[in-house]
C-alpha cells in the first residue's frame, strides 16, 4: 500500500480542507469534495484487489458520467495509467483502438462488457455500483508528479489513423492553466 505523505493527491488535500463544498454536479446529483474523496477511495480500494498498481494501464470504455471520473482519479491514486476510448466509436474501430496499445486491464461500463471480454476476458475488471458504496482505505494516496504520465488519449486520426498519445500530470496542469487565462 502506498501510505498518505505530506504530498497527498490533490482530491484527498481538498476533501480535507473544504469537505462540503460541491465538486461536481450532474443531472443525476451532486456531489462534494468529501464524497467524492470517499468513493474514489472505495474504487481504488476494489480496483487493488484486481490487480491494478502503479503504471498499470487501463482501458476506459465507459460513458463519460459520473462513475467515469471517480475511476478516472482512482486510478490516479493508485499510480495507474488510464487509457479512455471514444465510446461513439464503432466496434471495430474500438477493438482498433485497444489492439494499439499495451494494456493491463479494461474496464468497461454495462454497454460495453461484451467487446471488452471479446477482445482480452481475463484483463476484464467488472464494475458494480456497490463497489463505489463499500468503505476503501486510507492508505492508497499517492502523489502526483508532473513528469508521470497522467493518461494515455487517441489522437482524431485526420492525417490516418489513430495514434495514443502519452500526456503527464504537467500537460494536463499547464493546459488547465492556459485555458484559466484565455477565460
Amino acid at each position: 500500500m502506498i501510505q498518505i505523505t505530506e504530498n497527498s493527491d490533490w482530491l484527498y488535500k481538498q476533501a480535507q480542507l473544504q469537505p462540503d463544498k460541491t465538486f461536481l454536479i450532474s443531472k443525476e446529483k451532486t456531489i462534494t469534495y468529501s464524497q467524492l474523496n470517499e468513493k474514489v477511495d472505495s474504487a481504488a480500494t476494489r480496483l487493488s484487489a484486481s490487480g491494478v498498481k502503479e503504471n498499470s494501464k487501463i482501458i476506459f470504455i465507459c460513458e463519460h458520467n459520473f462513475e467515469f471520473v471517480i475511476y478516472l482519479f482512482a486510478c490516479w491514486r493508485l499510480g495507474a495509467v488510464p487509457v479512455p476510448v471514444n465510446t461513439k466509436l464503432l466496434q471495430n474501430e474500438i477493438e482498433e483502438l485497444i489492439a494499439s496499445v499495451d494494456y493491463d486491464f479494461i474496464l468497461p461500463c454495462d454497454k460495453f462488457l461484451k467487446t471488452a471480454e471479446e477482445l482480452n476476458a481475463e484483463a476484464v475488471i467488472k464494475l458494480s455500483k456497490n463497489d463505489l458504496i463499500n468503505s476503501g482505505t486510507k492508505e492508497l494516496h499517492t502523489s502526483f508528479d508532473k513528469d508521470k504520465t497522467a493518461l494515455i488519449l487517441f489522437t482524431s486520426g485526420s492525417s490516418g489513423n489513430s495514434k495514443a498519445v502519452e500526456l503527464t500530470f504537467g500537460n494536463l496542469y499547464y493546459s488547465a492553466l492556459a485555458v484559466d487565462s484565455i477565460i
